[in-house]
């Protein structure tokens, strides 16, 4: 045999061992289970991964005192104005009668508004290019007992004078678009679906965030500053009494918002979450 071969038979034997080495390992369950550096989090439902930042949170707001009220019974007190009544022993029992309720609140996260053009049909058949102001959202719920959330969304332009209030109306083609471009893998419900069953009590380790997708259409160009206002997420209300009768405000979630750009090229980029100078969100009664 030539000396020339008998030299690389050795180094072909010892890289073919180092291989088999790096083979057995990387078959290994220990291998297996040891994640490499800096790799990602994997998804194991396959959603959309979102950038840090994007999404906001808003906590829920339970307030002691919204657990119990004080008012007359305004009902009683219409058949009976001195209902139990007894002079010396006891006042009117219909009068600032404390009532209790147990309050909930829901945990809000959304994305900036963004905008997605949809041919909508109109009243006549017709196919309409519509240009579509949208909020992405989830809530979760933090309480210990299942709550069914009812959304009832308006978004009030702070420039418009020709429609300042756009409620969130049902819209399936955009819905649809939205779904598709934001997250395919992940299910998403109107103001009306979203309401057909209960979300159960968040678990850690399991996922039960419900997400939705409130659509505003017409919104007036000219809008530079404007909010999102949210009912729903809380059971908590205000009730007054005013010429006799009941008046109930329901806590509502305001967030602000701010697009400083041109009427005739809106731009979703320059939709900022926000308002300088301006809280970023407030809770009212409504």
């Amino acid at each position: 045999m030539p000396v020339r071969l008998i030299r690389l038979v050795p180094a072909t034997c010892l890289m073919l061992c180092a291989w088999a080495v790096a083979a057995a390992w990387l078959i290994s369950p220990a291998a297996a289970q040891e994640p490499a550096a800096n790799a990602p989090a994997s998804n194991t439902q396959g959603y959309r991964d979102v950038a840090p930042g994007v999404i906001h949170t808003i906590y829920p707001d339970n307030d002691p005192e919204e657990t119990f009220s004080r008012h007359d019974i305004v009902e009683l007190l219409k058949k009976s104005p001195e209902f139990g009544e007894r002079p010396g022993v006891s006042d009117n029992l219909a009068k600032d009668v404390r009532y209790e309720h147990k309050v909930w609140g829901l945990e809000f996260r959304f994305k900036p508004v963004r905008l997605i053009e949809v041919n909508v049909p109109n009243p006549d058949g017709h196919l309409e290019r519509k240009l579509i102001w949208y909020l992405v959202y989830s809530v979760r719920n933090t309480s210990d007992q299942p709550v069914t959330f009812v959304p009832r969304m308006f978004l009030r332009s702070h420039d418009s004078e020709v429609r300042p209030w756009v409620p969130d109306t049902l819209n399936p083609v955009a819905a649809k678009a939205i779904n598709r471009r934001e997250d395919p893998n992940r299910q998403m419900f109107n103001s009306v679906t979203i309401s057909e069953n209960p979300i159960p009590p968040a678990e850690e380790g399991a996922d039960r965030e419900v997400w939705g997708i409130a659509t505003f259409e017409d919104v007036d160009p000219h809008t530079d500053e404007f909010s999102i206002y949210i009912q729903g997420l809380t059971n908590a209300y205000k009730m007054e009494i005013k010429d006799g009768e009941r008046k109930y405000r329901r806590k509502t979630l305001k967030i602000n918002f701010w697009s400083p750009g041109d009427e005739f090229f809106l731009d979703e980029s320059e939709i900022r979450y926000g308002v300088p100078g301006k809280v970023d969100y407030e809770w009212l009664y409504m």
